[in-house]
Formats: structure tokens, C-alpha cells, sequence
């Protein structure tokens, strides 16, 4: 991580640690999953900030998914987690495609087939025009996507 380093505004209503967080969140994009990053005490002296507030930047980072600690061996860019809003009305595989360039899905099997006979049988709502015997597609598809 080197580059020119912005300068933390201590007269910010925005806490240091946020500060240096979001500049970190910044320089992690131009990294790849698994690179590491510099220790708390190089990014302390780098900024200018206790160490303190180096691990409290870092510990907003790892709750956002972006980087993970690992005792005594650094702390380490993570793959983009995978995001589904559960808020929005689609589909899971529509967000996959969404975030991902390696997302795929692969049509395993097409089959139109006729159901089996009903043992048990449910009337059928009355505003479904099916009749007992028609016929139905099957499909069976596998899908990929990257995971975090």
C-alpha cells in the first residue's frame, strides 16, 4: 500500500479511525484477495495516528468484510462478499450475475413430463385453468457462483 497518503483532518466532525478507514477501504480496491496488509504499527507511523486508532479502523473494515485478521500473521484483503438485498423483489441469481463476471448456470436437463397421478387429491383454485392431465416441463440447471 504506498501512494501519496491524505492527510487525516483532526478538526473533522468525522472520528480518525472512520477517516482512515475509508481511506483504506479506497487503497483495498486496487489490492487482490489475499494480499496483506501494512502492520498497525507501520500504518501508525505512515498517518500519524496512535495504533489505537489504526485497530479501530481496521476493526470497522474486518465488520464491513473487507479484510480479515489473522493473529500473529497479519491482516489480509478478502474476496467481495456476496450481497443479496432482501428488500428488493429478485432473485437470487440475478444478484449473483450482478456481482460477479465468474457467476454461470448450465442447463443439466430439460424433460417435458406428465405429472403422476394425485393420491391424495387438492382442489384446484378456481382461478387456475389446469387439467389433471397435461403435461409439465422439468428442468434441472446448475449454477455457479464465486463464494467469499
Amino acid at each position: 500500500m504506498t501512494g501519496p497518503e491524505p492527510t487525516l483532518s483532526r478538526a473533522s466532525p468525522e472520528p480518525l479511525y472512520r477517516q482512515l478507514a475509508r481511506h483504506l477501504e479506497a487503497a483495498i480496491e486496487r489490492l487482490a484477495p489475499g494480499d496483506r496488509l501494512d502492520s498497525e504499527g507501520q500504518l501508525s507511523d505512515r498517518f500519524g495516528v496512535s495504533r489505537i486508532t489504526v485497530r479501530q479502523a481496521i476493526e470497522e473494515l474486518a465488520r464491513k468484510q473487507f479484510v480479515v485478521r489473522k493473529q500473529g500473521k497479519g491482516t489480509f484483503v478478502t474476496k467481495p462478499a456476496v450481497q443479496h438485498d432482501l428488500r428488493r423483489l429478485h432473485g437470487l441469481l440475478a444478484s449473483l450475475f450482478a456481482q460477479s463476471d465468474a457467476a454461470s448456470t448450465e442447463l443439466l436437463r430439460y424433460q417435458l413430463a406428465t405429472p403422476p397421478p394425485n393420491r391424495h387429491p387438492v382442489p384446484a383454485p378456481t382461478n387456475v385453468s389446469a387439467r389433471p392431465s397435461a403435461s409439465t416441463n422439468r428442468s434441472r440447471r446448475r449454477r455457479e457462483a464465486p463464494m467469499a
